[in-house]
């Protein structure tokens, strides 16, 4: 931390503060721990001026000093695991369908898996996380489009991996058919074989990665 100006310090400060709603255990007190090194570093003034008041959505009972000690006792408790996973969810289907629309407004062909229903249930939220979701949002929406992007990014590589199988099996037909009539060179099929080896893996990989990402 000593490399952080005093601007980057309270940056960093106020760009980690959602993360103390994170329900994972090991993310929100990671985050405790780097307020209260953030604190020592910029020092009791600043501390007090800059940091303080921008905790107060976070807190549940006043803190006069920023430690790990005061932020553990003082700090709301982060939003349960099945309330976040749900959020996700609801931002990801906002997410698709703000793309399909995009799509259709610019005349773009869009495939039946891609019409969603205009809202996602919110019956795995608890009304207490509410609040704090919404102290998440930024995060969560962050969370949300990368997960979309890569779905797409995978499917659209696996896509790509099945036309270049369709196009190899039908070179490899009139391949065959060529052979039988005329008689062909020696090993043309093993080197069609080659060239797509390795896209063979990646998809492979992408596939899986998709078929995760829809089943999660």
């Amino acid at each position: 931390l000593g490399l952080f100006s005093r601007e980057a310090s309270i940056r960093a400060a106020k760009a980690s503060l959602p993360l103390l709603l994170h329900p994972n255990s090991y993310i929100h007190l990671g985050v405790i721990g780097l307020q209260a090194a953030l604190a020592r570093h910029l020092g009791l003034a600043d501390a007090y001026i800059h940091l303080l008041p921008t905790l107060k959505s976070y807190l549940k009972i006043k803190v006069y000093h920023i430690t790990e000690e005061s932020l553990k006792e003082a700090v709301v408790a982060p939003v349960s695991a099945c309330s976040f996973i749900a959020a996700i969810d609801q931002a990801r289907r906002r997410f698709e369908k703000g793309m399909v629309e995009e799509r259709q407004s610019v005349g773009g062909s869009v495939g039946s898996r891609e019409v969603l229903n205009a809202g996602s249930s919110t019956e795995d939220i608890e009304e207490e996380d509410e609040g704090k979701l919404k102290l998440l949002e930024g995060f969560i929406r962050s969370v949300a489009a990368a997960r979309v992007t890569q779905q797409r990014a995978d499917e659209q590589q696996v896509a790509e991996f099945r036309l270049e199988q369709e196009a190899l099996a039908s070179e490899e037909w009139l391949q065959e058919e060529w052979d039988s009539l005329f008689g062909g060179a020696p090993g043309s099929q093993q080197q069609q074989h080659e060239h797509v080896g390795g896209r063979e893996a990646a998809a492979k990989r992408a596939l899986t990665r998709s078929e995760t990402s829809m089943s999660g």
